[in-house]
């Protein structure tokens, strides 16, 4: 991995922020909607039905919502740490004294991204590759000296063209992992763990993507806390300094983004809710792009009729082959039959499409980038020890399931935004 990922068990267990209007200018470095808006217009109609099939068809035609840097910095400001959380892998907040979790069972659900067991990705085995891919493409360049910038480069050029439609969307797969998802440099080299995935399309198509991006992701939202907390102590030991917090956050961030949105329902004042679109990382438009006032009135739970809702599935969503695939994984860890396999060697494997969904263009920037411009005050929050009766996931992920089950057990339904 080429991050140096935090010790998640050792990082200010038992403790929140002080300062709940901490100023800070938060990037997140996934650029999904730049990939979006760049490299699937080049897909033909013939390349855009195989990648449809692929584990990110789902991205096409995908809006990413603005404003969302300020809202997960303000978020994470509400962040609780303590041991029993930690073990469960989850996230614990406070707002206002509502406490409010996140986790794997609400990342997969927004996702709707594969679940089972996986490797890791960056871990890069040299000398363990040898592409069949990478010498069809560039024969020219060995796979130690194989840039990911060469990729972007052979797709917006002619040569694009030239190049059997499987190899194609696999190219613009490998893109949209390295640049999209982990915001690799440009200059790096592309691991051999990816390449031999990569040589083979039914293995690529039936990798642990959500699960993957999940444990990934949440390892670098666990470094967050840290940064926040170093930036307040410099700030009380120089209370001159004029300086600004910047921090960056790797990882597939956009689910945990879209779960704040889910979770107030003030949310439907600044972006549209299309509840018919699924997973639900593809439900929300933006209107504008927010300010720090807006966001910390969104999860202002004062605000009439904004009470925080528990992110379940629906009983439309229990029924979706992904979500299927999570409980039986949870529950059993049992991963679903192998789809079948389509009579072209190593083309994706033969899925059923869902209906079309309607397409749409995304504006997203190519760097997420905001900053908290504000320093209203928030309500001071007691400090307490919260007392949780341990549970595992798959305790979890039963009672998630028993929300849907017994109706009287759920929260009132959303307003209409």
């Amino acid at each position: 991995m080429e991050e140096n990922l935090p010790n998640i068990l050792s990082d200010s267990l038992g403790s929140r922020h002080l300062d709940l209007n901490q100023k800070a200018d938060l990037t997140l470095k996934g650029v999904v909607g730049t990939i979006i808006n760049k490299y699937f217009p080049r897909l033909t109609q013939s390349q855009r039905q195989l990648f449809e099939a692929s584990p990110f068809g789902i991205f096409l035609g995908m809006h990413i919502p603005h404003g969302d840097p300020l809202f997960v910095h303000l978020m994470m400001l509400h962040e609780v740490r303590t041991q029993e959380v930690f073990e469960m892998g989850r996230f614990l907040f406070d707002i206002e004294g509502r406490h409010l979790e996140f986790g794997e069972t609400e990342y997969i659900l927004i996702c709707g991204l594969k679940v089972a067991r996986y490797v890791d990705l960056l871990y890069d085995e040299k000398g363990r590759s040898n592409s069949c891919l990478r010498a069809r493409l560039f024969p020219d360049i060995s796979d130690a000296r194989l840039r990911l910038k060469d990729l972007e480069d052979f797709i917006m050029s002619p040569k694009y063209l030239e190049v059997k439609d499987e190899d194609v969307v696999m190219l613009i797969q490998l893109v949209f992992v390295l640049k999209g998802l982990h915001e690799r440099d440009v200059k790096t080299c592309i691991p051999a763990t990816i390449y031999n995935l990569a040589d083979n399309r039914d293995d690529w198509n039936r990798f642990a993507w959500g699960m993957y991006l999940w444990r990934y992701t949440s390892r670098m939202m666990r470094g967050m806390f840290k940064k926040i907390v170093e930036f307040r102590q410099f700030k009380e030991a120089n209370p001159e300094s004029k300086k600004i917090h910047k921090y960056t956050v790797p990882g597939f961030m956009l689910p945990f983004k879209i779960w704040i949105l889910e979770t107030f329902p003030e949310a439907t004042k600044f972006y549209v809710r299309i509840s018919t679109e699924l997973p639900r990382m593809r439900c929300w438009r933006s209107k504008s792009v927010l300010s720090w006032e807006n966001c910390c009135r969104i999860i202002n739970v004062s605000v009439p009729n904004n009470q925080p809702i528990q992110v379940v599935a629906n009983e439309t969503e229990l029924m979706l082959p992904f979500y299927v695939r999570y409980v039986n994984w949870t529950l059993n860890h049992e991963e679903s039959p192998p789809p079948q396999h389509s009579p072209v060697r190593n083309s994706p494997p033969a899925v059923q499409s869902p209906p079309r969904r309607s397409m749409y263009k995304s504006d997203t920037c190519s760097t997420e980038s905001a900053t908290n411009a504000s320093s209203s005050q928030q309500p001071e929050i007691e400090t307490r020890v919260l007392k949780k009766k341990k549970s595992s996931t798959k305790a979890l992920v039963k009672r998630l399931l028993g929300a849907v089950s017994h109706p009287e057990n759920q929260r009132r339904k959303r307003p209409r935004g």
